[in-house]
Parts: C-alpha cells; structure tokens; sequence
C-alpha cells in the first residue's frame, strides 16, 4: 500500500484531510473514481487509517525488540554476574574437595600405620604370652617336684661333703681302710 501512494504521490497521514469532507456534513464523501472508472485518489481517509495502523504495528514491534533487546542485555549482564559468582563457589569447592580428599588420604595412611602397629603388637603379645605359658609350665614343675629335689639335692650335698671330709683326710695320711669298710674289725 505505502508503494501505491508513492507511486501515485499521495501525502499519508493518520489524520483525514479537510477536503474529504464537504461542507455539509449529511453527504457522502467523494469516492475516488471518476465516471470512466479511474481511480483519482478518493478514500484517502480509509487507506491513511490503514496505513497508519500498520505503521503503530511497526512502531510497536520496534519498540518491543528495543525493550527486548534491552531485557535481554539485562538478563545477559545478570548471567555474567551470576556465572561469575558462581564460578568463586565452584573453585572454594574445589578447592575444599581437595584438601578433604587430602585429609582422607593421610586418615587413610594413619590408620594403614595403626594397623600395621596393632598388627605387630599383636604377634609381639602373642609371642609374650607363649613366653609366660612355657615359664608357667616350667614354674609349676619346679613347684610340684620342689621338696623331693631339695631332699634329693640336701643328701647329695651331705654326700658331696663328706667325701670331702674323707678326701682331705687322705692327704694327710690319717686314711683308715677300715672306716670305709664301715669299721668291721
């Protein structure tokens, strides 16, 4: 449409023009056309409003992709900012997850150590217990066998001495073949 009056050099405007109308007001405006059929520019009125509509429809979608546009800037900048705060608290969690992955691996050895010394332990009190049972067993033989060897071993000392006394005798010549022979002449 906006090319026909263009073309035709017909002024558009949302306003009708005060030629449309006639003095009075009770007759119809011209139509346009002439009695040939020509169309000779009537109805300027109808095709400005239509115009203009579509302009106001063109304006309005204008404005809107500028407020979208705008809108969407605003929501691109509060992204950023967000992305960005964002990315601080993903590398501090990072961050932690490696010093508590850290920590877990020294927990780990720790305890691997305290094993290993529980482990040890363990066969060091084994062996000690074995230790006590073998000194038990052999405490409780001496105890049980005790009296019979101290009787046993005071006459072996009473022997020992005696054969003693004899042998020192001998050496001085007060050997006397009759007192070993327990004195029978």
């Amino acid at each position: 449409m906006a090319k026909f009056y263009k073309k035709n050099n017909v002024a558009m405007s949302l306003l009708q023009g005060p030629e449309e109308w006639t003095v009075d007001s009770d007759k119809a405006p011209k139509t346009g056309y002439d009695s040939s059929g020509t169309y000779t520019g009537g109805h300027k009125s109808q095709s400005r409003g239509a115009l203009g509509a579509l302009e106001m429809v063109v304006e309005d979608m204008e404005n809107e992709v500028k407020v979208a546009k705008k809108d969407d800037a605003d929501a691109e900048a509060q992204y950023e900012e967000s992305k960005a705060d964002l990315d601080v608290v993903r590398e501090k969690a990072e961050k932690a997850k490696v010093e508590a992955e850290k920590r877990a691996a020294d927990l780990k050895n720790k305890k691997e150590d305290k094993e290993e010394l529980k482990t040890s332990i363990g066969h060091e009190l084994e062996a000690q217990n074995k230790l006590k049972n073998s000194i038990s067993n052999d405490c409780a033989w001496v105890k049980s066998h005790f009296e019979s060897r101290r009787s046993d071993r005071k006459a072996e000392i009473d022997g020992l001495q005696e054969a003693k006394a004899l042998l020192a005798g001998a050496d001085q010549g007060d050997y006397d073949e009759l007192a070993l022979d327990g004195g029978s002449e």
